[in-house]
């Protein structure tokens, strides 16, 4: 039942492109096999910071990609801090990236489809109390969340990576960052684009619940279009229009 209508609600929404970004290459970098908190393994682009006109990004399956990248307000500089604990893949990501000193740095994407993306930014485990600020904006919408430092063996949230979902209707991205403190403090590893599973009820994919939705859906039923079979047994009738009402109420998630 939910997969005709989600169908649905993918195709007329515009498709969000996956991008992973590694920021320094000092100690390789990941391996197209490696997910990350994002859970989104391909190719992982390297930037090591840069000045001048934005660059294109390559997309998971390294084709070219539409997203390009800028640095309009600093990159900071290069940094190395193996850390004896680190083994693998979170070493290439985690031991290497761009400093994050007091005054605010600014990676921007250009490029992007509309849509919402879950965006995964990363630090290094170094000591505890080491903070660094990201700060994600898109339009009107814009979010702030600090990660502590620290180091427990894993990836945790909140400590060595930050996590947001954002909705991207300019086509622009920026993600900000500057340290937790005064001076230099925490670092900036990497960062993932992962396209937000698509939701249902959100018909005309503009990212809210509403009456426009309904409306979408009602355009296509009159128009007899398939993909307004809710219940999906091949019959478009009143039984279409309340299994959306049910699917509608349970919200997104």
């Amino acid at each position: 039942m939910k997969a005709a209508i989600l169908a649905l609600a993918l195709s007329t929404a515009a498709t969000a492109q996956p991008v992973n970004l590694d920021l320094n290459d000092t100690c390789s970098k990941p391996t197209n096999n490696f997910g990350a908190a994002g859970d989104q393994p391909g190719f992982w682009n390297v930037t090591n910071g840069f000045v001048g006109a934005p660059k294109e990004l390559l997309g998971l399956d390294g084709a070219p990609s539409g997203v390009m990248l800028s640095f309009p307000i600093g990159f900071g500089a290069k940094y190395s801090i193996p850390n004896p604990f680190l083994v693998g893949e979170l070493h290439t990501l985690l031991d290497d990236g761009l400093l994050t000193p007091d005054v605010v740095q600014t990676l921007r994407f250009e490029g992007l489809d509309p849509g919402t993306y879950d965006v995964y930014t990363y630090g290094p485990p170094v000591t505890e109390g080491l903070k660094t600020l990201f700060m994600y904006t898109s339009g009107d919408e814009s979010e702030g969340i600090n990660i502590t430092g620290g180091w427990n063996g894993a990836l945790e949230e909140g400590v060595n990576y930050a996590h947001t979902t954002i909705q991207v209707a300019d086509a622009t991205l920026d993600v900000e960052w500057v340290a937790g403190m005064f001076g230099d403090s925490g670092y900036f590893s990497g960062l993932q684009l992962v396209p937000a599973e698509g939701c249902a009820a959100d018909v005309n994919g503009d990212g809210m619940l509403n009456i426009l939705d309904f409306v979408a859906y009602q355009n296509l039923f009159v128009n007899a279009d398939p993909a307004a079979d809710c219940d999906a047994n091949g019959v478009l009738n009143v039984l279409d229009f309340v299994c959306f009402q049910g699917i509608f109420q349970a919200g997104c998630p």
